[in-house]
């Protein structure tokens, strides 16, 4: 697949800097990384799929499972 180099970028600086772990799924409204409640912006800005979105707390990727409904 064709990944920007931006986004390439941020995500081996995210990687290097939070042991491996640089995507992580929304669970129960929270960051799957830190486990910090997420605003509703942030879940629905996700949802879009229109741009990488990071928690706000530990600046990880965020993504919203598809089988998953989030409330």
């Amino acid at each position: 697949p064709n990944i920007e180099k931006q986004i390439l970028s941020r995500y081996d600086k995210i990687l290097k800097n939070k042991d491996g772990l640089a995507i992580v799924h929304i669970k129960d409204n929270s960051c799957g990384g830190c486990h910090m409640n997420l605003p509703p912006q942030v879940i629905s800005d996700v949802k879009l799929r229109e741009d990488v979105v990071v928690c706000g707390s530990c600046l990880r990727m965020l993504y919203v499972e598809d089988d998953v409904e989030i409330s």
